[in-house]
């Protein structure tokens, strides 16, 4: 090759002019913007996710507790006459922050001791709302009240986390502890201990509710 068409050669190599370089990161630019939204959409709706998950996962172990106890109470061999369950403190009608459940588990009961033959250890069971909190104390038993599950937000409801109903069909607002057979219990809480909480996406609340028989009423 002559040295007139070497030089030719270099001459007709075709470059990338300023322009196009514009133009192609102008598209990588909308490619990496349409990436990062998709990303970010993906990580909220696992943040999402794993938070409704803890929060149900939670209220799901809570629930699983009252309910066995609820529908156990009341057990009353001798024909006492005691209510099974009253409110905290042992006297009166429950309210929607906490209740008592009573049992006569030893059969020691009769209608003349109903005043101190409930005192045996784990006969009694109360359960509270405390701030954020339900907690559970079996008398005799627990030397203080224990939390079932914190993180309780009530928030955006009026439902108080318990009500008592009676046996009329359909169930309505007992009137006196003797007429209790349901009780309604509502829980609305948010996740308490993942990495999910840190963001307003993991922060969700979920709500369950429930209306629980005594079986032995």
């Amino acid at each position: 090759m002559t040295a007139a068409g070497a030089s030719r050669h270099l001459r007709n190599q075709a470059g990338f002019t300023v322009g196009e370089l514009m133009v192609a990161c102008a598209i990588v630019g909308l490619v990496m913007t349409g990436m990062l939204a998709m990303l970010t959409s993906g990580q909220q709706s696992f943040l999402m996710g794993a938070g409704q998950v803890e929060a149900q996962q939670n209220v799901r172990v809570a629930f699983d507790l009252m309910a066995r106890e609820i529908r156990q109470a009341g057990v009353d061999p001798t024909n006492a006459g005691f209510p099974a369950v009253v409110g905290v403190g042992g006297a009166g009608m429950p309210n929607g922050a906490g209740f008592r459940l009573q049992s006569d588990l030893n059969a020691s009961c009769t209608p003349a001791t109903l005043a101190v033959c409930l005192n045996d250890p784990g006969e009694r069971i109360e359960y509270t709302i405390v701030g954020n909190t339900l907690r559970r104390q079996a008398l005799g038993v627990d030397a203080q009240p224990q939390i079932v599950i914190g993180g309780l937000d009530f928030t955006g409801t009026a439902q108080p986390a318990f009500q008592y109903l009676n046996r009329n069909a359909p169930p309505g607002v007992a009137a006196a502890p003797a007429d209790i057979v349901n009780v309604v219990v509502m829980l609305q809480t948010r996740p308490t201990t993942t990495t999910a909480t840190l963001a307003t996406q993991g922060n969700v609340r979920v709500r369950l509710t429930d209306t629980i028989t005594l079986r032995n009423r």
